[in-house]
């Protein structure tokens, strides 16, 4: 009796649930969505392009998979898988928002690439209607990476970027940006030893320039004084001191010039932090 009463209560228990068919394409989408967000980026390309083979071309999804797959490839810093995959929705794709996104995408593989005057050229090329406004901030700051800080701005403007857009903010310090003259730093030095480097922001380099120059000089003049013009301690301070002043002078002009490219540089850092990284998408997995 307690078998027979065993037997109906498993009889009457309901039937366990299918599970998960993890090899569905379903399944291995959801799963490289999930790598993508982890930042497994290359892991996530692999999956989605396994879903994009197994399912058929005509899948409605497809060009969108296709479109995150180049994305993650991007990501992950195969730079010219990326390439080939935006490069294919483009020449494939007819729905306006894809294109739109593969053309905005290659622009930005191209600024990850350090490869700015390509970015440039590339979005320069495309019809005015298959930019999104994003594109417009992309040439923008291809521009301000070439330091056509003044162009980018008039690009900004016509894309209606707005003055209080970080990008907009950027371009405006640029082309306002005080600049060191490396000519004017060469005559300072040339009048006084070490003014060029000061001018350029070098105080402690130009004020050791300008004491041992002079110094030199001071010690030159009093040999000669003393010794007359055949003075051979005369001649090696004057010497020593003629080539250390020449040094100074071309010294000026590289400091000017390092000046500037410093300056140049902390803005380039700030363009590139505000290009959407990989974990500001412009399209949602």
């Amino acid at each position: 009796m307690t078998v027979l009463i065993a037997l109906l209560m498993f009889c009457s228990l309901p039937a366990a649930p299918d599970s998960p068919d993890y090899y569905s394409p379903g399944s291995i989408l959801l799963f490289a969505d999930h790598l993508f967000r982890e930042q497994d980026y290359l892991r996530a390309a692999y999956e989605y392009e396994r879903y994009v083979f197994l399912q058929s071309e005509k899948d409605p999804a497809a060009p969108e998979v296709l479109l995150r797959t180049g994305k993650a490839f991007q990501c992950a810093g195969d730079y010219d898988r990326s390439l080939d995959i935006f490069s294919t929705l483009l020449n494939n794709t007819a729905t306006d928002r894809i294109r739109q996104l593969a053309i905005y995408e290659t622009g930005v593989t191209y600024f990850r690439m350090a490869r700015f005057e390509e970015s440039l050229q590339f979005l320069r090329d495309q019809p005015g209607p298959a930019l999104m406004p994003d594109a417009g901030r992309l040439i923008g700051a291809d521009l301000m990476m070439l330091g056509q800080w003044q162009q980018a701005e008039e690009v900004l403007d016509g894309y209606g970027i707005s003055s209080t857009e970080p990008l907009r903010k950027i371009a405006l310090e640029g082309s306002s940006m005080r600049r060191k003259s490396p000519l004017a730093a060469a005559l300072l030095s040339a009048l006084v030893p070490g003014s060029g480097k000061i001018y350029a922001g070098e105080f402690g380099d130009g004020l050791n320039s300008l004491i041992f120059i002079g110094l030199l000089g001071t010690l030159s003049a009093l040999s000669f004084h003393a010794e007359g013009v055949d003075s051979v301690r005369g001649w090696i301070y004057a010497s020593v001191g003629g080539v250390l002043h020449a040094g100074n002078i071309y010294g000026s002009i590289v400091s000017a010039r390092r000046y500037n490219r410093l300056q140049e540089q902390a803005l380039f850092e700030e363009v590139e932090k505000v290009i959407p990284q990989c974990s500001e998408l412009s399209f949602e997995p």
